[in-house]
Protein backbone atom coordinates (compact mmCIF):
# COMPACT_ATOMS: atom_id res chain seq x y z
CA UNK A 1 0.00 0.00 0.00
CA UNK A 2 0.91 3.45 -0.09
CA UNK A 3 3.17 6.00 2.62
CA UNK A 4 0.58 7.55 4.93
CA UNK A 5 0.78 8.97 8.50
CA UNK A 6 -3.28 8.49 9.04
CA UNK A 7 -2.97 5.37 11.58
CA UNK A 8 -0.19 8.11 13.24
CA UNK A 9 -2.44 11.10 13.37
CA UNK A 10 -5.15 8.68 14.59
CA UNK A 11 -3.59 7.15 17.75
CA UNK A 12 -1.41 10.58 18.66
CA UNK A 13 -2.98 13.34 17.21
CA UNK A 14 -1.50 16.87 17.26
CA UNK A 15 1.44 15.26 19.39
CA UNK A 16 2.60 13.63 16.15
CA UNK A 17 3.86 16.57 14.55
CA UNK A 18 4.88 18.67 17.88
CA UNK A 19 6.96 15.18 18.13
CA UNK A 20 8.64 15.39 14.85
CA UNK A 21 9.62 19.55 15.41
CA UNK A 22 11.18 18.03 18.83
CA UNK A 23 13.20 15.62 17.53
CA UNK A 24 14.53 18.24 14.50
CA UNK A 25 15.02 20.87 17.34
CA UNK A 26 17.25 18.09 18.91
CA UNK A 27 19.22 17.21 15.98
CA UNK A 28 19.37 20.83 14.91
CA UNK A 29 21.21 21.90 18.26
CA UNK A 30 23.54 18.82 18.12
CA UNK A 31 24.65 19.90 14.58
CA UNK A 32 25.28 23.67 15.95
CA UNK A 33 26.89 22.18 18.79
CA UNK A 34 24.55 23.96 21.84
CA UNK A 35 23.70 20.22 22.33
CA UNK A 36 26.54 17.79 23.38
CA UNK A 37 25.68 14.33 21.68
CA UNK A 38 25.98 12.23 24.78
CA UNK A 39 25.58 8.30 25.59
CA UNK A 40 22.26 9.01 26.49
CA UNK A 41 21.20 10.90 23.12
CA UNK A 42 22.42 8.88 21.02
CA UNK A 43 20.40 5.64 22.57
CA UNK A 44 17.65 8.06 22.96
CA UNK A 45 18.05 8.99 18.77
CA UNK A 46 18.66 5.34 17.99
CA UNK A 47 15.81 3.73 20.16
CA UNK A 48 13.48 6.70 18.38
CA UNK A 49 14.47 5.38 15.21
CA UNK A 50 13.79 1.48 15.99
CA UNK A 51 10.52 2.00 16.65
CA UNK A 52 9.31 4.49 14.12
CA UNK A 53 10.67 1.53 11.35
CA UNK A 54 9.01 -0.72 13.81
CA UNK A 55 5.87 1.67 13.51
CA UNK A 56 6.23 2.44 9.71
CA UNK A 57 6.79 -1.57 9.03
CA UNK A 58 3.04 -2.58 11.22
CA UNK A 59 0.54 -1.11 12.61
CA UNK A 60 0.38 -3.19 15.72
CA UNK A 61 3.54 -1.16 16.86
CA UNK A 62 1.95 1.61 16.81
CA UNK A 63 2.09 1.80 20.53
CA UNK A 64 5.86 1.76 21.72
CA UNK A 65 6.42 4.53 19.92
CA UNK A 66 3.96 6.55 22.38
CA UNK A 67 7.08 7.09 24.69
CA UNK A 68 9.06 8.21 22.08
CA UNK A 69 5.99 10.82 21.30
CA UNK A 70 5.68 11.87 25.01
CA UNK A 71 9.53 12.35 25.45
CA UNK A 72 9.75 14.90 22.07
CA UNK A 73 6.62 16.71 22.82
CA UNK A 74 7.71 17.65 26.43
CA UNK A 75 11.32 18.54 25.50
CA UNK A 76 9.80 20.63 22.62
CA UNK A 77 7.71 22.59 24.78
CA UNK A 78 9.70 22.81 27.69
CA UNK A 79 12.09 24.10 25.53
CA UNK A 80 9.56 26.78 24.06
CA UNK A 81 8.76 27.81 27.76
CA UNK A 82 12.11 28.11 28.50
CA UNK A 83 12.82 30.78 26.40
CA UNK A 84 13.13 34.52 27.16
CA UNK A 85 11.24 36.34 24.90
CA UNK A 86 7.41 35.93 25.78
CA UNK A 87 6.01 35.18 22.84
CA UNK A 88 8.01 31.92 22.10
CA UNK A 89 6.58 30.60 25.92
CA UNK A 90 3.26 31.53 24.89
CA UNK A 91 3.60 29.50 21.54
CA UNK A 92 4.68 26.81 23.99
CA UNK A 93 1.61 26.83 26.18
CA UNK A 94 -0.57 26.78 22.96
CA UNK A 95 1.57 23.85 21.88
CA UNK A 96 0.42 22.13 25.27
CA UNK A 97 -3.64 22.98 25.01
CA UNK A 98 -2.54 21.94 21.46
CA UNK A 99 -2.20 18.24 23.03
CA UNK A 100 -3.76 17.91 26.00
CA UNK A 101 -7.45 18.97 24.26
CA UNK A 102 -7.03 15.99 21.78
CA UNK A 103 -6.11 14.04 24.56
CA UNK A 104 -8.31 14.22 26.94
CA UNK A 105 -10.99 13.61 23.76
CA UNK A 106 -9.52 10.31 23.14
CA UNK A 107 -9.56 9.44 26.83
CA UNK A 108 -13.33 9.72 26.84
CA UNK A 109 -13.94 7.83 23.89
CA UNK A 110 -11.93 5.25 24.92
CA UNK A 111 -14.08 5.44 28.55
CA UNK A 112 -17.13 5.21 26.69
CA UNK A 113 -16.13 2.40 24.00
CA UNK A 114 -13.08 0.58 25.92
CA UNK A 115 -10.28 -1.39 24.10
CA UNK A 116 -11.32 -4.86 25.61
CA UNK A 117 -12.96 -7.91 24.90
CA UNK A 118 -17.03 -7.54 25.16
CA UNK A 119 -18.83 -10.04 27.08
CA UNK A 120 -20.71 -10.45 23.38
CA UNK A 121 -17.09 -11.92 22.08
CA UNK A 122 -16.84 -14.58 25.22
CA UNK A 123 -20.36 -15.39 24.08
CA UNK A 124 -19.89 -15.37 20.49
CA UNK A 125 -16.59 -17.65 20.63
CA UNK A 126 -17.97 -20.14 22.76
CA UNK A 127 -20.57 -20.69 20.17
CA UNK A 128 -18.30 -20.99 17.73
CA UNK A 129 -16.25 -23.98 19.69
CA UNK A 130 -19.42 -25.56 20.58
CA UNK A 131 -21.04 -25.40 17.22
CA UNK A 132 -18.24 -25.75 14.45
CA UNK A 133 -16.61 -28.80 13.51
CA UNK A 134 -13.09 -30.06 14.39
CA UNK A 135 -10.36 -28.61 11.29
CA UNK A 136 -8.28 -30.58 11.55
CA UNK A 137 -9.72 -34.51 12.27
CA UNK A 138 -11.68 -34.88 8.91
CA UNK A 139 -15.07 -33.48 10.62
CA UNK A 140 -15.81 -30.31 8.30
CA UNK A 141 -17.31 -32.18 5.35
CA UNK A 142 -20.40 -32.51 7.82
CA UNK A 143 -19.75 -35.04 9.96
CA UNK A 144 -20.57 -33.16 13.34
CA UNK A 145 -19.03 -35.91 15.71
CA UNK A 146 -16.22 -34.28 16.66
CA UNK A 147 -17.88 -31.02 17.40
CA UNK A 148 -16.06 -28.45 20.02
CA UNK A 149 -12.96 -30.63 20.19
CA UNK A 150 -9.78 -29.42 19.19
CA UNK A 151 -6.79 -30.68 17.82
CA UNK A 152 -3.25 -28.12 17.91
CA UNK A 153 -2.41 -28.32 14.32
CA UNK A 154 1.12 -29.78 13.61
CA UNK A 155 3.19 -30.55 10.46
CA UNK A 156 0.65 -34.11 10.30
CA UNK A 157 -2.14 -32.04 10.98
CA UNK A 158 -2.66 -29.49 8.43
CA UNK A 159 -6.13 -27.66 9.78
CA UNK A 160 -9.04 -28.27 6.46
CA UNK A 161 -10.29 -24.83 7.12
CA UNK A 162 -10.27 -21.13 8.75
CA UNK A 163 -11.88 -18.03 10.18
CA UNK A 164 -11.95 -14.87 8.74
CA UNK A 165 -12.07 -11.75 10.58
CA UNK A 166 -10.32 -8.71 11.51
CA UNK A 167 -6.74 -9.64 12.81
CA UNK A 168 -7.63 -7.92 15.59
CA UNK A 169 -9.45 -10.77 17.24
CA UNK A 170 -7.59 -13.63 15.53
CA UNK A 171 -5.65 -14.83 19.12
CA UNK A 172 -8.40 -14.37 20.57
CA UNK A 173 -10.34 -16.87 18.04
CA UNK A 174 -7.55 -19.04 18.32
CA UNK A 175 -7.20 -19.83 21.68
CA UNK A 176 -10.80 -19.08 23.30
CA UNK A 177 -13.00 -21.01 20.41
CA UNK A 178 -9.86 -23.26 19.72
CA UNK A 179 -10.26 -22.57 15.73
CA UNK A 180 -7.79 -21.54 13.03
CA UNK A 181 -7.47 -18.19 11.58
CA UNK A 182 -7.13 -16.31 8.42
CA UNK A 183 -5.06 -13.52 10.28
CA UNK A 184 -3.98 -13.04 13.40
CA UNK A 185 -2.45 -10.33 15.82
CA UNK A 186 0.82 -10.71 14.47
CA UNK A 187 -0.63 -9.48 11.24
CA UNK A 188 -0.26 -12.52 9.34
CA UNK A 189 -2.53 -12.13 7.24
CA UNK A 190 -3.66 -9.13 7.62
CA UNK A 191 -3.68 -7.95 3.75
CA UNK A 192 -6.00 -11.03 2.96
CA UNK A 193 -8.34 -10.12 5.32
CA UNK A 194 -8.18 -6.12 4.93
CA UNK A 195 -8.65 -7.26 0.71
CA UNK A 196 -11.70 -9.34 1.93
CA UNK A 197 -14.10 -7.18 4.17
CA UNK A 198 -12.94 -3.80 1.56
CA UNK A 199 -13.84 -6.33 -1.73
CA UNK A 200 -17.12 -4.36 -3.49
CA UNK A 201 -17.84 -7.69 -5.65
CA UNK A 202 -18.93 -11.22 -4.09
CA UNK A 203 -16.75 -13.12 -6.75
CA UNK A 204 -13.67 -11.34 -5.27
CA UNK A 205 -14.44 -11.80 -1.85
CA UNK A 206 -15.13 -15.59 -2.55
CA UNK A 207 -11.56 -15.73 -4.46
CA UNK A 208 -10.31 -14.79 -1.15
CA UNK A 209 -11.70 -17.24 0.93
CA UNK A 210 -10.92 -20.14 -1.22
CA UNK A 211 -7.52 -19.28 -1.92
CA UNK A 212 -6.84 -19.06 2.41
CA UNK A 213 -9.41 -22.00 3.06
CA UNK A 214 -11.48 -20.37 5.08
CA UNK A 215 -14.88 -21.80 5.88
CA UNK A 216 -16.79 -19.00 8.16
CA UNK A 217 -16.54 -15.07 8.94
CA UNK A 218 -17.01 -13.06 11.65
CA UNK A 219 -17.88 -9.15 12.04
CA UNK A 220 -18.32 -6.94 14.39
CA UNK A 221 -19.52 -3.28 14.92
CA UNK A 222 -15.81 -1.92 15.76
CA UNK A 223 -14.92 -3.18 12.53
CA UNK A 224 -16.77 -0.83 10.43
CA UNK A 225 -17.73 3.11 10.01
CA UNK A 226 -20.21 3.81 13.29
CA UNK A 227 -21.70 7.20 13.28
CA UNK A 228 -21.94 8.38 16.49
CA UNK A 229 -24.07 10.64 17.85
CA UNK A 230 -23.29 13.29 20.81
CA UNK A 231 -26.37 15.76 20.86
CA UNK A 232 -26.21 17.48 17.60
CA UNK A 233 -22.89 16.29 17.17
CA UNK A 234 -21.97 13.76 14.19
CA UNK A 235 -18.55 11.51 14.47
CA UNK A 236 -16.90 8.77 12.30
CA UNK A 237 -15.88 6.18 14.78
CA UNK A 238 -14.24 2.16 14.04
CA UNK A 239 -11.46 0.63 12.76
CA UNK A 240 -11.95 0.89 8.73
CA UNK A 241 -9.20 3.75 8.46
CA UNK A 242 -6.97 0.25 10.03
CA UNK A 243 -8.73 -1.51 6.94
CA UNK A 244 -8.36 1.05 4.13
CA UNK A 245 -4.82 1.48 4.90
CA UNK A 246 -3.83 -1.83 4.66
CA UNK A 247 -5.68 -2.00 0.72
CA UNK A 248 -4.07 1.54 -0.08
CA UNK A 249 -6.77 3.74 -0.08
CA UNK A 250 -7.28 6.33 2.18
CA UNK A 251 -10.64 6.84 4.59
CA UNK A 252 -11.97 9.74 2.36
CA UNK A 253 -12.32 6.85 -0.54
CA UNK A 254 -15.16 5.50 1.81
CA UNK A 255 -16.69 8.69 3.09
CA UNK A 256 -18.79 11.52 0.77
CA UNK A 257 -18.56 15.19 0.86
CA UNK A 258 -20.10 15.40 3.94
CA UNK A 259 -17.84 12.74 5.67
CA UNK A 260 -20.23 10.46 6.01
CA UNK A 261 -20.09 6.19 4.62
CA UNK A 262 -20.68 6.57 0.83
CA UNK A 263 -21.88 4.12 -1.36
CA UNK A 264 -18.17 2.61 -2.03
CA UNK A 265 -18.99 1.62 1.68
CA UNK A 266 -21.96 0.18 1.70
CA UNK A 267 -21.02 -1.84 -1.39
CA UNK A 268 -17.72 -3.52 0.37
CA UNK A 269 -18.46 -7.03 2.06
CA UNK A 270 -18.37 -6.02 5.69
CA UNK A 271 -21.09 -3.78 5.10
CA UNK A 272 -23.03 -6.22 3.03
CA UNK A 273 -22.15 -8.86 5.68
CA UNK A 274 -22.37 -6.91 9.35
CA UNK A 275 -25.53 -4.25 7.91
CA UNK A 276 -27.42 -6.02 5.76
CA UNK A 277 -26.87 -9.60 6.91
CA UNK A 278 -25.14 -10.74 3.73
CA UNK A 279 -28.74 -10.26 1.75
CA UNK A 280 -28.33 -10.42 -1.62
CA UNK A 281 -24.95 -12.54 -1.64
CA UNK A 282 -24.90 -16.26 -2.81
CA UNK A 283 -22.13 -17.89 -0.81
CA UNK A 284 -22.73 -16.52 3.15
CA UNK A 285 -25.38 -17.83 5.68
CA UNK A 286 -25.70 -16.02 8.75
CA UNK A 287 -25.62 -18.71 11.39
CA UNK A 288 -25.40 -15.97 14.58
CA UNK A 289 -25.80 -12.92 16.22
CA UNK A 290 -24.80 -11.56 19.56
CA UNK A 291 -27.38 -10.89 21.84
CA UNK A 292 -25.90 -7.25 22.25
CA UNK A 293 -26.91 -4.73 20.50
CA UNK A 294 -25.88 -0.87 19.59
CA UNK A 295 -27.36 1.91 16.86
CA UNK A 296 -25.69 1.19 13.64
CA UNK A 297 -24.96 4.10 10.57
CA UNK A 298 -28.80 4.32 10.10
CA UNK A 299 -29.64 4.62 13.76
CA UNK A 300 -31.07 1.78 13.66
CA UNK A 301 -30.23 -1.82 15.97
CA UNK A 302 -27.80 -4.03 15.24
CA UNK A 303 -26.16 -7.04 16.84
CA UNK A 304 -22.61 -6.57 18.28
CA UNK A 305 -21.01 -9.47 16.38
CA UNK A 306 -22.60 -11.82 13.60
CA UNK A 307 -21.02 -15.02 11.98
CA UNK A 308 -21.69 -16.40 8.86
CA UNK A 309 -20.88 -19.79 7.17
CA UNK A 310 -19.37 -19.28 3.50
CA UNK A 311 -21.34 -22.43 1.72
CA UNK A 312 -19.27 -21.89 -1.84
CA UNK A 313 -15.98 -24.03 -3.18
Amino acid sequence: GRFTLDPSWYAFNTALYIAIAGIILIIVKIINHSLELTKARVMFLVWTLIVLVLNLYQIRFIYLFAVNIVILCAYLITELIGYRKTYIKVIGIILFIAILIPSIQMNNTMAQYPLMLSDDWFTSLAWLKDNTPNPINGSSNGNNSDIGSWDMPSKDHVPEYGIMSWWDYGNYILYLSERPVIANNFQLGAEDSAKFLASENESEANQIMNNRKAKYVIVDYRTGLSVIRSGNRLSIRGTWISVAFLIGKSLNYYLDNNGFPNQKYLNTTYARLYLFDGKGMENYKLIYKSPTRYPDMFNKPIEEIKIFQYTGN
